[in-house]
């Protein structure tokens, strides 16, 4: 039964905690439902959460006596949930503070202000270095896009999971990754270099048409926009003894409604997308027969490529025991006046030892990092495979056992050159520019053509350019309408972006589904106890 009728609906009040940047130390917890009786009080917090973004929050602590924590400020990881009843809470807003500030309005008074912003913060401040190609079909260029290792879900885990990612390897966040659901979406390939963690992030929730973000519990997700109901309507009046205070909410004051097709807002029709470079393959000659260690020797085998740009390399490796380091790998020009593998080094690339298995494995996804721009088209070059490991743990390089190939190993000093030899398993790939166009009939019919570029320097591939194009028509052909409210009268059910509300407004004739996109919460100690009845939401709808 709803207490409505008296005019007095359940406040929903704070609880903030702040603590090391690890976890490692609390400096302070506030209750608004059992706040101390002396010391730090909490007296203002604004927070706000929207989808695609990593939320913010306004804190002022009243702190007269000089007696919060030194501890307290900036690097601080905050927790921020949520209750009507101080028993149940829900964590809506967890992350880091960036910045500290020290007010004083009046005599004797002093106030600690702490801004900060939600878990997917470290997204945007750490680098990464992330490269992924699909292993290829029989052809040797056709990607394998059943490959698991590149379903979006997959590669969304390696991103918060996998040290090869970052540049220089240090500990991140402990943050979970159970969030992430099962997406079976795949990329065909993804390289990124020195970019920021989100921005491989969107990349895979772009190729899926998902949504990615770090909830308040420190899990990392990846799911579809769920589109599930929250069970909150917010109506236009209210219907005593009939409605539940914990899930109806009601419009107060001033609210509006914008039909959209303007192009800042996000809609198009037609999409041209303008990416980087496309896997082509130049040099295939993977027969495996045979193999050959290089524990005692470096291994070079000679290729001659057609296009002027190397992007990646492939090869058939395997390995015997637990070899401790990665193989190291160079591509390096041929020297005519000795005939071996002893010019100039153009290119160098790493293997990681746990991606080679103990029987014949195509490695796929070798980026190569060229140093110099003299890959030269009908010139010989060579795929250098430098030692590692022992007699006990080491690689192998597979090989055809025919007499055909050119190659060379090296113990010591100098290389001995084998010609009608072996050929050692490898494909080189150049790249070329990605362009493709992707646009929808039915909008097109009904608004006319509007027309937008994405730039995606990052996509190596037609395949990847079509389905990114593909998942963004989804949401940018439709006709938007966004709703704007100044002031909710809030249900005690705590509302979330990316859940669903039903809007009831019987003058505008609405009774209709809407996709909650901005949610803010203001407790205020000057006109509740640090409580509030009110919330501000910013839904969306698709236009039929």
């Amino acid at each position: 039964m709803s207490s409505l009728g008296s005019g007095n609906p359940s406040l929903l009040r704070p609880k903030l905690a702040l603590k090391k940047w690890d976890l490692s130390s609390t400096y302070l917890t506030y209750d608004a439902f059992a706040p101390p009786s002396s010391g730090p009080a909490l007296t203002y917090v604004s927070v706000e959460k929207a989808m695609g973004q990593t939320g913010e929050i306004d804190i002022i602590i009243e702190d007269s006596a000089k007696d919060l924590d030194s501890g307290v400020g900036q690097g601080n990881k905050f927790v921020l949930s949520i209750s009507s009843d101080g028993v149940s809470y829900d964590n809506f807003l967890a992350g880091w503070i960036r910045e500290y500030s020290v007010r004083r309005p009046g005599a004797g008074i002093r106030e600690v202000r702490l801004h900060g912003y939600g878990n997917a913060i470290r997204a945007n401040e750490r680098l990464v270095n992330f490269f992924r190609i699909a292993k290829r079909e029989a052809d040797g260029f056709t990607p394998d896009l059943t490959d698991p290792a590149m379903k979006c879900s997959q590669i969304m885990t390696d991103l918060w999971t996998s040290y090869d990612a970052f540049p220089v390897a240090e500990p991140l966040e402990p943050f979970g990754t159970g969030g992430v659901d099962t997406i079976s979406e795949a990329l065909a390939s993804l390289k990124m270099q020195y970019v920021e963690m989100s921005d491989v992030a969107n990349r895979i929730a772009d190729a899926c048409g998902g949504l990615w973000g770090i909830d308040a519990n420190d899990q990392v997700y990846l799911r579809y926009h769920s589109l599930a109901p929250s069970g909150i309507t917010i109506k236009e009046t209210a219907d005593l003894g009939i409605d539940q205070e914990d899930r109806v909410g009601y419009f107060v004051g001033d609210w509006e409604y914008t039909d959209s097709i303007k192009k800042s807002d996000g809609f198009a029709n037609r999409l041209f997308g303008v990416g980087g470079t496309d896997f082509h393959l130049d040099v295939d000659k993977y027969t495996v027969a045979g193999q050959e260690e290089f524990y005692s020797k470096d291994i070079a085998m000679q290729f001659t490529p057609t296009a002027p740009r190397l992007s990646a390399i492939a090869l058939t490796l395997s390995k015997v025991g637990n070899p401790a380091d990665d193989i190291i790998g160079e591509i390096r020009l041929h020297k005519e006046s000795t005939g071996k593998p002893d010019g100039d080094q153009v290119g160098t690339f790493n293997i990681q030892k746990d991606q080679v298995g103990t029987s014949a494995t195509d490695v796929t996804r070798v980026n190569v990092s060229m140093t110099d721009n003299r890959l030269q088209v009908d010139k010989k070059h060579w795929i250098v495979l430098l030692k590692r490991g022992n007699s006990s743990n080491h690689f192998r390089w597979h090989h055809d056992n025919g007499t055909t190939g050119v190659n060379a190993t090296r113990t010591a000093s100098s290389w001995t050159v084998n010609s009608n030899h072996r050929t050692y398993a490898h494909r080189v790939y150049s790249s070329r520019r990605v362009l493709s166009e992707a646009s929808d009939p039915k909008s097109r019919a009904k608004f006319g053509v509007i027309d937008a570029k994405i730039y995606a320097p990052y996509i190596m591939e037609w395949r990847a350019m079509d389905q990114l194009l593909t998942g963004l028509l989804q949401y940018s052909a439709r006709q938007r309408r966004k709703y704007e409210s100044r002031q909710i009268l809030a249900p005690k059910k705590v509302i979330h972006p990316d859940t669903l509300v039903r809007l009831v407004h019987s003058s505008e004739g609405i009774n209709a589904d809407a996709e909650i996109q901005t949610v803010k919460y203001v407790f205020d100690s000057q006109d509740h106890p640090l409580g509030t009845r009110w919330v501000q939401v910013k839904p969306v709808a698709f236009v039929p």
